[in-house]
């Protein structure tokens, strides 16, 4: 079981499996897609997933918070909301009731995810972003900053503006 001291390219500050064997892990990484393969390998060798809450964020409840998730300092995740796994919740980002956050997205600081939103895998959200009450987000949509998505956005691609139009 020697990991070597990189995954994919990244290094890791452990040499063996059982060296971390009855540890808490998180990945951390700011790259939903790397975040996303660090996560499985960690998986597939049997180590324990955690998740992390700042004690200043406030979460109605956890039982909906996957694996390796993060919820950081000022965040709001409101009644019903569901994280996927390896969702990272900035400071000061809502995410209100009943929206759902599939796995390995990134809501950055200061966005707001309003009441019964969904966010397919895989997506980044921008500082300050928006997603009205009701839209998706199809797997992959990178919403700029302060951009904000009024009407369902199907295709993947980076959106930007407000209302939220393709740009790339």
């Amino acid at each position: 079981h020697e990991l070597g001291s990189t995954i994919d390219g990244h290094e890791v500050g452990f040499e063996r499996v059982e060296d971390i064997r009855d540890a808490q892990v998180l990945v951390t990484v700011g790259n939903n897609g790397v975040r996303a393969r660090l996560q499985a390998r960690a998986e597939a060798l049997g180590l324990h997933i955690t998740t992390y809450t700042s004690h200043r964020a406030h979460l109605v409840t956890q039982e909906e918070l996957g694996a390796g998730s993060v919820v950081l300092a000022g965040a709001v995740v409101n009644w019903a909301a569901r994280l996927g796994k390896g969702v990272i919740i900035g400071s000061a980002a809502v995410v209100e009731h009943d929206a759902q956050v599939d796995d390995f997205v990134h809501v950055s600081p200061g966005a707001v995810l309003a009441g019964g939103a969904r966010v397919g895998k895989g997506c980044f959200i921008g500082v300050n972003a928006s997603v009205v009450a009701q839209v998706t987000l199809a797997d992959g949509v990178t919403l700029g900053a302060g951009a904000v998505a009024v009407e369902d956005l199907r295709e993947p691609g980076v959106y930007a503006g407000s209302p939220a139009r393709r740009v790339d």
